[in-house]
């Protein structure tokens, strides 16, 4: 199994009068508190193409009508929020990623020290294997609840991570960042190979 970091390749921006609706809490793992109202997004600088998947912030995604329908695991472990984004024709969502456990292993975590505050943040997390489960998608409250991770696993059948999803239905805007491996399986492909 691996764990991957979700990455979008472009971003959008909201308006000034909606700032608060990103400040505190809101997009760190849990469900929106109030009542959602759509809001208009635009590309942060030149304008930009149309993509199935954005950012929106460090903290969530916007994607288009067709990832919201061919990933389907999204929708145990987020909600859709409707958004306009200007310039572009379809619908889109913001994706709240609202599935946010501790599966981190702490001690080895590889930690990196802000020299100006001194608070340790994760440089490379490492993750407990028995506690992720079939998560498809995922955030850690040790991080803040600011990156997003996707689980890829080759030993559950019919387990659909949003890697597999995205390159599966050439869904377009997405980077994955490798940031940890089952230590076991690796070991066990590398006797097998």
């Amino acid at each position: 199994m691996e764990v991957y970091q979700v990455i979008a390749q472009a971003e959008l921006t909201y308006r000034p009068e909606d700032q608060q609706v990103f400040n505190g809490e809101n997009f760190s793992g849990v469900p929106f508190p109030k009542q959602w109202k759509r809001m208009e997004l635009s590309f942060a600088g030149r304008a930009g193409k149309a993509l199935d998947f954005y950012a929106l912030g460090s903290k969530a995604l916007v994607c288009s009508e067709k990832a919201s329908l061919w990933c389907g695991p999204f929708w145990d472990e987020g909600e859709f929020l409707p958004v306009k984004i200007k310039g572009l024709k379809g619908k889109y969502y913001l994706y709240n990623v609202t599935h946010c456990c501790s599966h981190v292993n702490l001690k080895k975590t590889i930690w990196k020290k802000d020299a100006r505050t001194g608070m340790k943040t994760i440089k490379s997390p490492a993750f407990h294997a028995e506690r992720l489960g079939e998560d498809c998608v995922f955030k850690i409250p040790e991080d803040g609840g600011t990156a997003i991770y996707t689980l890829e696993r080759d030993d559950v059948p019919g387990h659909e991570g949003l890697k597999y999803l995205a390159k599966n239905h050439k869904l377009t805007g997405l980077k994955f960042k490798l940031v940890w491996t089952d230590a076991k399986r690796s070991a066990s492909n590398k006797k097998n190979a």
